[in-house]
């Protein structure tokens, strides 16, 4: 190589590298913190000591005289609170400081394994994905360090307000202090004292903020190099395969080995420096965001705006902070073991037997979780994360209402954009049940279908039924009021409207803001039926295609003696599914034309519940089909919205409510934003619906054998009950409720007379429209009627989802686990065992591909799921022991009702969440029970990459944050439970 390009190269790297810790080099320089060369000066070694000198010594001047302050002056307890915060930041701040000085060593060294990476990688491409990630390392410090300081001097600033104090009969102004001093130390009160401590204590403000700072950002710069170096090894291990030479294939195996060890040390370096900041920031963070939680509700009865706003702040810098290490623990994780699946990914079959051998250490150790700790006690992870708010959020229950109401927004949203993925899901079930060509596979399949469509039209049911019935009850009551010495008649609304906007008590008012109500609950319903819904039968599927898995599996060696030509089929099919969006051609079978039938078994209820609130894909439909979805949708959201937002008015802005009228309209309310957030969920998610359903039809297809038929038309019946059930609760439970609301008689205070009037179903706000006369008031009952039908749809629409795919999913695993087990049973040609092994490892892919697919659609929807259930079973409780100590026996059996079928929705994602992860778990163990003794040496050990795959769990979890399960089943009933009970203490 020449001088010149070996120059360009080096300044390359080095450009690229110092590109990457920029951030990090100056954040540290302003804190003394950066490793010194070993060539230093004297001098610059002196300004260095003497900064380190300096900061230590304002955060000491600070935080010594506060904590003897809190502990020894002041003896109320809210004074001491108050003080807590800005002491523990500084304690958090202080132990950083500590960290990042003692550490210089092991930060030089983990700078210097960069360095040598940035000039070891040399192919442009390698170079583009570090770069890459160095990009967003980048970002998410230069983003750390804006909400880290910004928010740290917002909170300064507004604490550090001028007051007036009077000492003796003088008046004068001083700064208060953040932290304040201990008297018998020194008087902070009086000039120049004042001014001075004031001046430190920004001082160490900076100091403590910068060193959070630091340690964040080299926290997120080494875990995203980390991440960088992986994904180089992925290429590597992915062109592995493509070596024809012997020499060189090992050669490059040796390489990708060496990277991967250096790789696992570089994070156990991270590991070493980082712990014990971790485990600072994650109990200083989590009692800081408690403080935070109370000063606000201490402020918030004088209504002070900007104390409120900077605690605000303060909290979400507090929550982006231990976000920023929870989500490097869970990336660093989730990437080293995508190492031993992107090694178990490759076309290993095409590799000399030693060096295809050698992959299986490669897939053990990644399945070794790397972890990133908080002390060597708490895992960093998204589900750390979610643990920690849990638990901040303990004492804030008005805050935590406001979030769930949040949260039901972004569930609309996001069905609304993943609408591609819920259609891309839709054609994989379709290539699924078009390359499943026996006739006992498609029988499997079947079976699966049915249960998803089962399950589909359950949650349809409850949600629709319940939701309606809700809905109808509220709209049948009617109540008269006087106005003016007039007396008129109105529906009440389920959600009232903010009367400053428009009165509803009023004709024809009335009777447009009801209709509005019921489109928007039809829409809030049906997107949650319809989210439901796709997982129930996404869910099925991918359990039918395991189940014709196993089949396989059982199968591989009736013709194991036909060595050469299953090798080559081996190959052809591993790589077929490795490409993904490749489908098995159409085969001929005596079943094939079962295929469409049973297919359509599977997914009719999921169209007939998606349809109708626009979450059914129409990628391939026609014109017509397009606009009718188009109208559909501007119609729904219209709905909900016309119910939504009148009733969040009249909750918020009527005074003639009540408390307790309040928080009976509430419920409803929230039931509307959260159903809005999964509709929101849905529509996001029409493509990998989409995606679903081909997996489905493909399955069906593939079908040649008639039990494996059967295990999935089991499946599909389970799926089908499970829709019917759901939709049957959910629609009865809330149209019970509206019936019931529609028939009571509200007392209308109105110019100081109290009046009977016909009520809604849900609170509208009267100043937008006067429900009281007609027909206003049966045009607000009549929209509020139909937007309960779109809610009960939505909220049937995910249950029914998650039903029908994972029940699809489990008749696949059931014939993949029969495969297994017949799989020794009879003696074939060598080539034909491994035939049929690559089969089943191809379906195995395939499976846990639909599986990953029907998690993207479901996390955020069962996140919503899972809030909205334990605040709607709270507050039914709650509304069942109003009504009983009124002795309104009429709502006691509505709100039973809407009761039992929440806790019915909850408990059809919980238990498929439970079936599916033991049905996978189910595959490793049925290989490893079948007589793999008798079969040749390499296809036995191929079972050990399906056991070690099978070992790695597969989970549908709550946003990413709560597994689903019958456990957790039980810990959404204990927190409803308990929140009733403070509740009940609190208000009754």
């Amino acid at each position: 190589m020449s001088d010149s390009k070996r120059i360009l190269i080096n300044t390359e790297f080095e450009n690229c590298n110092d590109y990457s810790i920029q951030l990090n080099r100056w954040f540290l320089l302003s804190l003394g913190a950066w490793p010194q060369a070993g060539a230093s000066s004297r001098i610059k070694k002196f300004v260095v000591s003497m900064q380190i000198f300096i900061f230590s010594t304002a955060v000491a001047v600070i935080t010594i005289p506060c904590v003897l302050y809190v502990w020894f002056e002041k003896e109320d307890i809210e004074i001491k609170l108050i003080t807590l915060v800005p002491l523990i930041h500084r304690t958090m701040g202080s132990i950083n400081y500590w960290i990042l000085l003692t550490r210089k060593k092991d930060i030089h060294h983990c700078i210097r394994h960069m360095e040598t990476d940035w000039e070891f990688i040399r192919r442009i491409d390698n170079r583009e994905v570090m770069l890459q990630y160095a990009k967003i390392g980048r970002f998410m410090a230069g983003l750390c360090a804006i909400f880290m300081h910004g928010c740290t001097f917002a909170f300064t600033a507004v604490r550090a307000m001028k007051v007036t104090v009077t000492v003796g009969n003088e008046t004068f102004k001083m700064y208060p202090m953040t932290c304040p001093m201990y008297s018998k130390i020194i008087d902070a009160r009086f000039s120049p004292a004042n001014e001075i401590l004031l001046s430190i204590q920004l001082l160490s403000a900076f100091v403590v903020a910068s060193s959070t700072v630091a340690i964040c950002s080299l926290a997120i710069v080494f875990a995203m190099h980390a991440c960088g170096q992986l994904n180089v090894l992925y290429m590597w291990l992915s062109e592995l395969a493509e070596e024809e030479k012997i020499d060189e294939a090992e050669q490059k195996l040796a390489v990708i080995v060496e990277h991967h060890w250096r790789i696992l040390s570089f994070v156990a370096q991270i590991e070493s420096i980082m712990h014990k900041a971790c485990l600072a920031e994650l109990m200083g963070c989590t009692l800081n965001m408690c403080l935070l939680g109370y000063y606000s509700i201490m402020n918030w009865a004088a209504f002070d705006a900007v104390k409120i706003l900077s605690y605000i702040i303060t909290y979400v810098s507090m929550s982006f902070n231990i976000f920023i290490f929870c989500y490097i623990g869970e990336v660093l994780a989730e990437q080293c073991k995508n190492v031993g699946e992107i090694a178990y990914m490759t076309n290993w079959y095409k590799l000399p037997r030693k060096t295809a051998l050698s992959l299986i250490l490669i897939i053990m150790q990644s399945s070794h979780i790397v972890k990133i700790t908080a002390g060597k006690l708490f895992q960093l992870s998204i589900s750390t994360f979610g643990d920690i708010i849990k638990t901040s959020l303990a004492y804030l229950n008005m805050l935590r209402t406001i979030i769930n109401r949040v949260m039901g927004s972004i569930n609309y949203w996001v069905l609304l954009k993943r609408s591609d993925d819920i259609w891309q899901l839709m054609q994989h079930m379709e290539a699924d049940w078009r390359n499943i060509q026996k006739i006992d596979d498609r029988e499997v399949m079947l079976n699966y279908a049915k249960f998803g469509r089962f399950i589909t039209v359950i949650c349809g049911v409850i949600m629709q039924g319940g939701t309606f019935l809700f809905s109808l009850a509220r709209a049948m009551k009617t109540a008269t009021i006087i106005v003016n010495n007039q007396t008129f008649t109105t529906h009440p609304m389920t959600c009232p409207i903010y009367s400053k906007i428009i009165d509803t008590r009023f004709s024809p008012v009335n009777e447009i803001a009801l209709v509005v109500q019921f489109l928007s609950t039809f829409v809030v319903s049906s997107s949650t039926v319809g989210a439901c819904s796709l997982a129930a039968v996404f869910a099925m599927h991918a359990c039918g295609q395991l189940n014709v898995l196993y089949a396989w599996l059982r199968d591989l060696v009736e013709n194991q003696e036909k060595e050469n030509h299953a090798e080559k089929e081996m190959a052809t099919v591993v790589e077929h599914h490795l490409r993904i969006l490749r489908y098995l051609n159409i085969g001929s079978s005596p079943i094939i034309f079962n295929y469409i039938k049973n297919k359509e078994y599977s997914i009719q209820l999921l169209r007939w519940l998606l349809k109708p609130i626009s979450v059914w894909p129409v990628t391939n439909s026609s014109i017509a089909d397009r606009i009718l979805s188009v109208v559909l949708l501007i119609l729904c959201t219209f709905l909900i919205i016309g119910t939504l937002v009148p009733c969040a008015l009249a909750i918020f802005f009527d005074e003639t409510k009540d408390l307790e009228m309040k928080i009976r309209d509430f419920g409803p309310l929230s039931n509307w934003m959260l159903a809005s957030l999964k509709y929101t969920s849905l529509l996001t998610h029409v493509g990998d619906i989409r995606r679903c359903i081909d997996y489905i039809e493909a399955d069906w297809r593939a079908v040649t054998k008639f039990e494996e038929q059967e295990m999935m038309l089991n499946s599909a019946r389970i799926g089908r009950f499970i829709v019917i059930f759901s939709a049957s609760f959910v629609h009865s439970g809330v149209f019970s409720y509206s019936i019931f609301r529609g028939m009571t008689m509200d007392k209308s205070g109105v110019e100081d007379d109290n009046v009977s009037a016909r009520s809604l179903p849900f609170a509208f706000y009267d100043k937008i429209l006067d429900t009281t006369i007609s027909p206003m008031y049966e045009i607000v009952f009549a929209i509020q009627f139909l937007s309960t039908f779109v809610v009960n749809s939505v909220v049937v629409a995910a249950c029914s989802i998650t039903a029908v795919f994972v029940l699809h999913a489990c008749g696949q695993l059931k014939i993949l686990m029969s495969l297994l087990d017949n799989f020794t049973d009879e003696r074939n040609e060598k080539k034909d065992s491994i035939q049929k092994f690559s089969v089943i490892v191809e379906h195995h892919l395939r499976i846990l591909s639909f599986v990953s697919h029907i998690e993207k659609i479901t996390n955020i929807v069962c996140l919503i799921e899972i809030v909205g259930c334990t605040l709607h079973m709270c507050l039914l409780g709650y509304y069942c022991i109003l009504d009983w100590n009124q002795d309104e026996k009429q709502g006691v059996v509505a709100y039973g009702i809407i009761l039992i079928s929440v806790t019915f929705n909850i408990f059809i994602f919980c238990y498929i969440g439970e079936m599916l992860s033991e049905q996978c778990g189910q595959v490793g163990e049925t290989a490893y029970m079948t007589n793999w003794y008798l079969l040749p040496g390499n296809t036995a050990l191929d079972f050990v990459l399906i056991i070690l795959k099978s070992s790695i769990t597969v989970k549908i979890t709550a946003g990413k944050m709560i597994d689903l399960s019958l456990s957790t089943f039980g810990n959404v009933i204990k927190s409803a439970l308990a929140y009733l009970n403070i509740l009940r203490t609190l208000i009754i």
